[in-house]
């Protein structure tokens, strides 16, 4: 009873986490294919859910030398952490960058809950360095 009391407590914490935080969880399956993404991920990548679940994590961002890091990470099943990648370029021409940290699941299952992990919109960050250095020049 105790655990499952514990259990449906995490559970609910997540939720919350989940509808108004300001990151996002993500899963991987071994594939490294976004598994079952929330909607405030989708909302904040620019895709309904239903057209995100299944791509593959790596390819939502540009290919620089930090996909590259994070593909490592992934395929070796290391943990990182805070890892900035620029996402793919939207038609705006506006950059935004996302910070990613994640690890393996300990017991992934055979469906999927290869890898989990958490992003955060650091794109102001970025903008504000990059103006920065373009005024020190």
């Amino acid at each position: 009873r105790q655990l499952n009391a514990s259990m449906e407590t995490v559970q609910m914490l997540l939720n919350d986490f989940q509808d108004h935080g300001t990151d996002w969880l993500f899963e991987l399956d071994r594939e490294f294919r976004v598994l079952s993404p929330s909607n405030r991920f989708s909302e904040a990548y620019g895709l309904a859910s239903e057209n995100l679940n299944g791509w593959r994590f790596d390819l939502l961002f540009d290919d620089t030398p930090e996909r590259q890091q994070l593909r490592d990470h992934l395929l070796n099943r290391r943990g990182f952490k805070g890892l900035a990648l620029p996402l793919v370029k939207e038609r705006s021409g506006r950059r935004r960058w996302w910070s990613v940290s994640g690890r393996p699941v300990e017991s992934p299952t055979a469906d999927g809950g290869w890898y989990r992990g958490v992003i955060s919109d650091v794109s102001a960050e970025k903008q504000a360095e990059e103006r920065v250095r373009h005024m020190a020049h």
